[in-house]
């Protein structure tokens, strides 16, 4: 059964779960998943797969800003990473799995696959999916990578999918033109832009057709909230006070 996009719409995101670098609570861990869903937020998540075809939370590619290893994600396996604290805190790298645990449907859960290229796609699907199927609460997938999310769209459409675009990729007629033909041959199901591109005339008429929510990255400061609340359906965030002190409208 095809999965519902409209609980993204009653939510915003915590960006890589609400975190605080530098402390016990740091990006992408348990407890940082613990605090959004505690605090009435959803979640927003980095994905990766390792070597040992599992999939893993961990946004950057390599591991040395928030470990003590300089090897990339890609080269370990799954149970070395989960060794690993992350930054200042005592959580280690959790696994795909045991973030759906802990998240068991409460909020929705914004899934983004961070891959760098050289993986294999259908390889990198498999894992991601394996690791997805029998989880019911509200989730979607989001990336950059393009072949990707056509690759979920093709072999598992009841997953929502969809493509995230960033300031240069809008920023010249030819990128405009692949951006469009992505959007009108992989049908996504959400968009995500940076907050610098939500009021861009091709944003815009991606929201007006009223197909699929445009969600917003990453609210940082009171400007950026004003536009994202102005210009997209929902956002991802990283400082809670701003969308608790009243500049939300919806």
């Amino acid at each position: 059964m095809r999965q519902d996009i409209k609980p993204f719409l009653d939510f915003d995101f915590a960006h890589r779960g609400l975190f605080r670098s530098g402390s016990a609570v740091e990006e992408n861990t348990l407890p940082a998943i613990s605090a959004a869903i505690d605090n009435g937020f959803a979640v927003e998540i980095d994905i990766q797969c390792t070597l040992d075809d599992q999939a893993v939370v961990f946004h950057d590619a390599t591991l040395e800003r928030l470990t003590t290893s300089t090897s990339a994600v890609m080269n370990m396996g799954s149970r070395q990473l989960k060794q690993l604290k992350v930054g200042a805190s005592d959580a280690t790298i959790p696994g795909l799995i045991d973030a759906l645990d802990l998240i068991d449907g409460q909020v929705p859960v914004l899934i983004e696959i961070k891959r760098t290229g050289k993986e294999n796609t259908r390889r990198y699907g498999t894992v991601i999916r394996r690791a997805l199927e029998g989880y019911t609460g509200p989730h979607a997938l989001i990336s950059f990578d393009a072949d990707i999310i056509a690759w979920f769209k093709k072999h598992w459409p009841a997953i929502p999918a969809g493509l995230i675009f960033k300031p240069d990729d809008l920023a010249s007629v030819y990128k405009r033109f692949v951006a469009k033909r992505q959007v009108k041959t992989i049908h996504p199901d959400l968009i995500a832009v940076n907050v610098d591109i939500a009021d861009h005339p091709t944003v815009q008429a991606w929201r007006s057709e009223r197909t699929r929510p445009i969600l917003c990255w990453t609210v940082r400061d009171q400007r950026s909230a004003e536009i994202a609340r102005k210009y997209a359906d929902a956002i991802i965030f990283e400082e809670p006070d701003l969308i608790r002190d009243g500049t939300s409208d919806a």
